[in-house]
């Protein structure tokens, strides 16, 4: 490739490595014999590293800088896996292979990116039936991204939508709107939302959390869905509107930062 889009393995180093620019006569000396791939293999952080340094991210800031943090190192090192997998970190062909592992509702998952457009996947350690309330739970976790079911596995997703309009109340508690490609529901309740905006869930479905409203949102493509208003009334699920958010549970680690 060109010189100048070949990798800055010194800035790897310092960015992502532990380095210090002090160490930068150190580096030069010791990658000038290494191939690419030894560099890269040597400068990436182990999985313990990078998972510590994610959960302190997400939990001293937002979750936001956690996901740049990750999403900046698989650009950089090029661990984009279009077929991650609990077992496979330093595997044949997955060398640079790291993800985010995750504790949900007791189970082990993981996520790693797949592309350079942000989208990533969500897999489980053993085998798990996706279902719209877990989707609507990770939304919890990542409202920065939507959720979406593709090919029968979990991805995630930056998307931004046009304005929505002609807003209407479907319960007490569950709302609905649209615009020119969507109708959104959206409501304090899981078991509810998914009643009133679940009930065409398809792989253009989309699932979101709103942080500042504490709302969950489906998105439904106006082919495949209609609300289906009813009139206004106290539902048995209002009295968990003000049910307390539950916070992420990451995968415990021995080191608590990157260096």
């Amino acid at each position: 490739m060109p010189e100048k889009e070949k990798r800055d393995y010194l800035a790897l180093a310092i960015k992502y490595g532990g380095y210090m620019e002090t160490d930068k006569v150190y580096l030069e000396n010791f990658l000038s014999t290494m191939t690419d791939s030894q560099k890269l293999r040597l400068l990436l952080p182990p999985p313990s590293v990078i998972n510590a340094y994610f959960t302190e991210l997400y939990q001293k800031r937002n979750p936001q800088e956690a996901t740049n943090y990750f999403f900046g190192m698989s650009q950089a090192f090029g661990m984009l896996y279009e077929k991650p997998a609990f077992g496979l970190e330093g595997a044949h062909n997955y060398e640079l292979f790291r993800f985010i592992r995750l504790n949900i509702d007791g189970k082990a998952y993981g996520f790693n990116y797949i592309n350079e457009q942000e989208e990533s996947i969500i897999f489980s350690e053993l085998p798990e039936k996706i279902s719209q309330k877990f989707m609507l739970n990770l939304s919890q976790i990542f409202p920065q991204y939507v959720v979406f079911e593709e090919q029968a596995q979990t991805h995630m997703k930056p998307k931004k939508f046009e304005r929505f309009v002609n807003q209407r109340d479907l319960t007490a508690i569950t709302s609905a709107a649209e615009n020119e490609t969507y109708i959104k529901f959206y409501g304090y309740n899981i078991d509810e939302l998914i009643e009133q905006g679940g009930h065409s869930f398809s792989s253009e479905t989309l699932m979101q959390y709103d942080p500042a409203l504490k709302q969950f949102i489906i998105y439904q493509n106006k082919g495949n869905a209609k609300p289906q208003e009813r009139p206004k009334a106290v539902s048995k699920a209002k009295k968990l509107a003000t049910e307390a958010v539950k916070k992420p549970d990451f995968a415990s680690a021995e080191e608590t930062t990157l260096f």
